[in-house]
C-alpha cells in the first residue's frame, strides 16, 4: 500500500524532486485557486487515486466520483474522503484506471492539433485598434 501524498500548493515540486510523484499511489490536493491545476492530473497518469477541492482550475478535467473524489474544502470533508478511499479498494481501483484514462486526454500528442488550431484563428483574426494605454477599442 503506497503513501497518501497531501499536497498544497507548491509542495509538488518536492514530490517530484524526490521521486515521490511516480511512487504515491494515491494524492490529496487541497487548494482554493489553481490555474490549470497540474498536480491531479499528473497523479491521474500514474494511475493514483486522487482526493482534491475544487481548487477553478481542475474543473476541466476532475469528475467527483468518477475519475476522482472531490470533497468540500474542510479538514472534515477531505479526512472523510481519504478514508472512504482507504477503505475501498474497489473505488481506489475504478479512480485509478478512470483517472489514467482521463490523463490520456491531456497528451501532448491529443493536444497539438487542438493548440495549432486555435492559433490560427487567432492569428486569422484582424487586429484590433488600441488606445494610447494599449487597451483594445472598439471600431465606430
Amino acid at each position: 500500500m503506497g503513501a497518501i501524498v497531501v499536497s498544497p500548493n507548491g509542495v509538488w515540486k518536492v514530490l517530484c524532486r524526490h521521486g515521490l510523484n511516480t511512487r504515491a499511489k494515491r494524492l490529496g490536493l487541497i487548494a482554493c485557486y489553481e490555474g490549470f491545476c497540474l498536480p491531479p492530473l499528473e497523479a491521474m497518469a500514474t494511475g493514483g487515486a486522487v482526493v482534491c477541492t475544487d481548487s477553478h482550475g481542475n474543473r476541466d478535467f476532475c469528475v467527483d466520483g468518477e475519475n476522482c473524489l472531490m470533497p468540500e474544502p474542510t479538514a472534515a470533508a477531505v479526512g472523510a474522503a481519504i478514508a472512504w478511499l482507504l477503505a475501498d479498494p474497489d473505488l481506489r481501483a475504478r479512480l485509478g484506471e478512470a483517472g489514467r484514462a482521463t490523463a490520456q486526454d491531456y497528451t501532448w500528442e491529443r493536444r497539438i492539433d487542438e493548440l495549432e488550431a486555435f492559433l490560427q484563428a487567432v492569428a486569422a483574426q484582424p487586429p484590433q485598434a488600441q488606445d494610447a494605454g494599449g487597451r483594445a477599442t472598439s471600431a465606430r
